[in-house]
């Protein structure tokens, strides 16, 4: 996806880089290895050959691992002559000891470098790119702040993995995490993704938005393509920001929401016909009934607010919900009140899975390298 944040990943990790860490590196080798594989996996390496992967093998990086739907007939045939249920393909790779992925059944993932945004190679930063699957991630560096020189390690380690899809990328990632892809089979280039932070932490980030500090048990679906972006929590809750353009000294303005069960978010945008610039539309609606939204155009100051009619605003979609908006006022905290509506975890009746932990909130500075990944048992 267009990368389009101001600060981003890669920028923090050329910052740690240029600042001269004095610890050790993050991934020693210029290779990643396989260390389990159940069924026929296959990965596509750079130099445009093919080939079926090995555990505990290393595979250069710019690597696509593509792992089947389901395992070969003969696999199938001999598990049911056996009476017992086929397992699914998976594929679990290892970038450094700490940094550990499983890529799920009908996955499409490359294994990247990282990159500054002049094309120089940062051999710190890791990218996992999911083109359709999953991957779940069992990452144990230290990420707890001491004070000291080792807090420049552990953010180092927060700023060394990024999981892209194609509605945004996952950064600062810490423990048990799992990102899903799916394309929507009815819109050609539209996609269903699902972000779960079990025993973990991660912040999402996209065009016009960034989740922050998405912690324990807290489940996010997010839909779209480059036209519309649809957010809402599955379970738990989170902060999001949104843009509404550019303030008197040109910098770009947030507007926060707080989700929380049945809140839901949507990004529309579109070029205008004069100008060409991306007129962007923003609505938030809440469990009460209410929603909020505004528009504006890229790199100008915020438009106005709009009602529910279609006819208001340059990218007010036809199926926008029907209510008379509030103001939107900037640096509002949207959906901070309690409406006395039941706030309660959401059951979409999904088959996503969920954790096996014991609620609460996770600690955002905790040592990862404490996490009992109990049944994560891959590599």
């Amino acid at each position: 996806m267009p990368s389009r944040i101001p600060f981003g990943p890669l920028a923090a990790a050329a910052l740690l880089l240029g600042a001269g860490a004095s610890f050790g590196a993050i991934f020693e080798t210029p290779l990643f290895t396989v260390k389990k594989v159940v069924g026929e996996v296959r990965i596509e390496k750079p130099d445009g050959t093919t080939d079926l992967v090995r555990p505990d093998y290393s595979y250069p990086y710019d690597s696509v691992l593509v792992v089947p739907a389901t395992l070969p007939p003969a696999s199938l045939a001999a598990a049911r002559r056996q009476g017992v249920e086929p397992e699914k393909p998976w594929v679990s790779i290892a970038l450094a000891n700490d940094f550990r992925f499983v890529i799920g059944e009908g996955s499409r993932v490359r294994v990247l470098d990282g990159t500054t945004g002049d094309g120089d190679m940062r051999t710190e930063l890791k990218i996992l790119d999911i083109e359709t699957g999953s991957v779940r991630t069992a990452i144990t560096a230290a990420v707890k702040k001491h004070g000291g020189t080792k807090d420049a390690e552990a953010e180092a380690n927060l700023a060394a993995i990024v999981i892209r899809t194609p509605v945004g990328e996952c950064t600062r990632l810490s423990q048990r995490n799992e990102v899903s892809v799916r394309p929507d089979p009815s819109v050609p280039g539209y996609y269903n993704c699902r972000f779960f932070s079990q025993p973990g932490q991660m912040e999402i980030s996209g065009n016009q938005y960034r989740l922050d500090e998405v912690h324990r048990n807290t489940a996010i679906l997010i839909d779209g393509n480059d036209e519309v972006t649809s957010i809402e929590p599955e379970s738990g809750e989170f902060t999001g920001n949104f843009e509404r353009g550019l303030d008197e000294n040109g910098q770009i303005v947030m507007e926060k929401v707080f989700f929380k069960s049945r809140t839901v978010a949507k990004v529309w945008r579109r070029h205008v016909a004069v100008g060409g610039r991306l007129a962007v539309s923003v609505m938030a609606s809440f469990p009460d009934g209410s929603r909020k939204s505004y528009v504006f155009l890229e790199g100008q100051k915020n438009v106005g607010t709009m009602d529910g009619s279609p006819a208001d605003g340059p990218v007010q979609p036809a199926d926008a919900p029907n209510g008379d908006d509030a103001p939107a006022d900037s640096g509002s905290d949207w959906g901070s009140s309690d409406s006395g509506s039941d706030w309660g975890s959401s059951d979409s009746g999904s088959d996503w899975g969920s954790s096996d932990s014991d609620g609460g909130s996770s600690d955002a500075g905790s040592d990862a390298g404490d996490t009992d990944f109990g049944d994560f048992d891959f590599f």
